[in-house]
This record gives structure tokens, sequence and C-alpha cells, in this order.
């Protein structure tokens, strides 16, 4: 049985490198278990100073499979100075110490955000692959995103919280970083249910395909359903549709529903609501196929975040 210690502190900017440096040394003296290090990766996460619990609560899920050393960046709109502190997660055994999470956490107004890059550089661990997360919306002036961008391995942001999920969406695409998008990950249910309906679609390249894609008139329920669309565009090059209604018990991030014609087969996919399953019907020229649920999780934004590492391991064992 293992107790979570969690300690966090706050350091002098002039003092913080020192810091995170002398820790080891103060940890391994305080205490006579071994203290063992078990982290995965560089994790550089950006949000609202708002968001600050939500983004917190994000860093407990991702630690399940994926210990960090972490910096978390949060940005206020006042111009206050650049602030930081420095705390950890230790799980303590009987007969050993495991540092899980290590983690800077920095406030930045206005003026001082440019200095964020510059103080986080230097204290990346660089045999560890790195990953930006950005949480939040995509502001005008993206100098911070692409300098904290071109210290990481992978970016990682979620167009849910975009004001413009496509176009901004295009704007990351041309700074032409690795990157993965979170709602990509909440559509793999929807992907995998569509491929196994066209097991009984007579297709081939070349046959025209007809898509509507229906999603919820509410705060980031688009991002889904545009990028579902670019997906059905890039896959079979379908003509698609989408089309926003109202409905106050829609899913979270998700189409509520996606009708695909190919010839004279229907295939159509509803979100059954608040079960979180998704049921699909086929009709095809001389028969109607019995429909069949699947189920379409509702995974929090750290488990796509965790997701996401591992994508980004992927990545790095491929490299090597």
């Amino acid at each position: 049985m293992q107790d979570i210690v969690e300690r966090e502190h706050r350091v002098e900017i002039s003092d913080l490198e020192r810091c995170v440096r002398r820790y080891w040394d103060e940890a391994a003296a305080e205490d006579e278990r071994p203290l063992y290090r078990a982290l995965t990766m560089n994790l550089i996460a950006v949000a609202p100073a708002e968001d600050e619990s939500l983004l917190r609560a994000t860093f407990h899920r991702l630690l399940r499979s994926n210990p960090c050393i972490a910096f978390l960046v949060l940005l206020s709109s006042d111009p206050r100075p650049v602030g930081a502190s420095f705390g950890t997660q230790v799980a303590v055994g009987r007969n050993s110490r495991t540092v899980l999470l290590e983690q800077v956490t920095f406030w930045a107004g206005t003026q001082d955000q440019r200095k964020v890059p510059s103080l986080v550089r230097p204290l990346l661990i660089e045999d560890l692959p790195t990953q930006m997360f950005w949480s939040g919306a995509l502001p005008a002036d993206l100098r911070l995103f692409r300098s904290l961008g071109a210290l990481a391995d992978q970016v990682v942001f979620d167009s849910s919280l975009f004001a413009d999920p496509d176009a901004d969406t295009r704007r990351l695409r041309e700074l032409g970083f690795p990157s993965v998008d979170l709602t990509w990950f909440r559509l793999k249910p929807w992907r995998r249910t569509l491929a196994e309906a066209f097991e009984h679609v007579e297709w081939q390249p070349g046959t025209p395909v007809r898509a509507r894609v229906r999603y919820a008139n509410t705060t980031g329920t688009r991002a889904g359903a545009v990028r579902l669309a670019h997906w059905l565009e890039e896959r079979l090059a379908a003509q698609v549709e989408l089309e926003a209604q109202a409905r106050g018990d829609a899913p979270s991030f998700e189409p509520c529903g996606l009708e695909v014609t190919v010839g004279d087969a229907v295939i159509k996919i509803e979100h059954r609501w608040p079960s979180a399953t998704l049921r699909t019907s086929t009709t095809l020229q001389d028969r109607c196929l019995l429909p069949f649920s699947t189920v379409s999780p509702c995974g929090s934004r750290g488990d796509l975040l965790a997701a996401a590492a591992d994508r980004l391991g992927v990545t790095e064992a491929t490299r090597t």
C-alpha cells in the first residue's frame, strides 16, 4: 500500500532553476528509503488562470499512466509580473519512494508571458519526449503558442474550445508542428462504427457518397461535427452537409447523428444520450439489417490527454 504525498511552495523566479535541481538532494536526505524517479515525458500545459483547478484535475488523471515533469502555464489578462511555484507528488511505500510528478507552475500576466518559454527551456529533461497542451481558446496572437510549441515533439489542442474550430485549426496546421486534436479521439467510436456498417455496403473509389452530420447548437459541439465531416471528405470524397439543431440533451462535444448515403444504401448512426451509445441502422436496396449499438465512452479531457501521450510514446519509439 502506498500513500501519495503532495507538496508545493512558491519560488522566486531568480531561484527557480536552482530549486528544481536541488530537490533531489534534499528529498534523498530527508528519508532513508530509496527515492526513484518514474517520469515518461515533459509536459507543458497552457490554460487561462481561471481554469487552474480544471487543469490540475486533468494532471491527476494523466498521472495514472504517464508520470511526468509538468510545466503549468496560467495566463491572466492583467499585467502582473510572472510568478512561480514548485511542487511534487510522491508515492511513499514501505521500502521506497517514487516521484510521480514534478510540477512547475507559472502565473503570467500580459506583459511577461513572452518570458515563459525561456524559463521552461532549461528545466526540460532532454532524454524525455516533450508534449505541449494548449487548453483554451486560440488567441489572435500566436507568438506564445509558437515559442512553446517549438520546444515540443508534439502539440496537443482541443478544437472544442475554439471560437471557430475550422478556421482556428487551419491556423495551427500552418505553423507546421506535429499536432493532435483531442476532438479526434472523441470521434474514434464514430469512425469504428461507420467502418463496421460499411462492411455490408458495396463501395469503391469514385462511388458518389452523400453525408449529413447533425450536431447540437451548443458551445463546443460544432468541432466534432466539423472534424467528422473532414474525415468523410478525405476518406470517401463525400459531399457533407452540416446541420445544427436545438437539442437540450445533446452529448458533450460529439455529433448527434450521422447519415451516409452510398447509392441505394443508407447508414444512420444516432447518439443515444445519456446512455452514451451509438445506434446504427443500415438499409440496403433489398433488405434492412438489424440495428446494432456500440459504446461511445465520454472520456474526460485527462483521459484524452493520456491517449495523446501514448501516441507521443509510440512516435518516439518509432524514431528511436
